[in-house]
C-alpha cells in the first residue's frame, strides 16, 4: 500500500483509503520517512547535478567574458559593424 501510495499510480479514492487507514492506525510519519529513505540517494544525485550545471555554466560566463548566458555575442558584433 506504501508503494504505491507514495509511487502516485494510485487512483484518489485509493489514496483517500489509504490516508485514513494510515492515520487510524498513526503510523503515517514512519511510511514517510521510509518513503524519503528509500528516494534519497536519488534525491542527492539530483542536487549533485543541478549544483554541477550551474557551476559549469558561471565557468563558461567567466570565459566568454561575463555575459548572460543568453546574449547573442555575433548578433552584437554584426549590428556594432552596421552602426559603424
Amino acid at each position: 500500500m506504501a508503494r504505491d501510495y507514495y509511487s502516485g499510480e494510485t487512483d484518489a479514492e485509493r489514496k483517500e483509503e489509504v490516508e485514513c487507514l494510515l492515520a487510524i492506525h498513526g503510523i503515517t510519519e514512519q511510511i514517510l520517512a521510509k518513503a524519503m529513505q528509500l528516494c534519497g540517494p536519488g534525491i542527492l544525485m539530483f542536487n549533485r547535478m543541478e549544483a554541477h550545471c550551474e557551476s559549469s555554466l558561471r565557468m563558461l560566463q567567466k570565459e566568454n567574458g561575463g555575459r548572460p548566458a543568453g546574449e547573442n555575442v555575433q548578433g552584437r558584433d554584426q549590428s556594432d559593424k552596421a552602426i559603424k
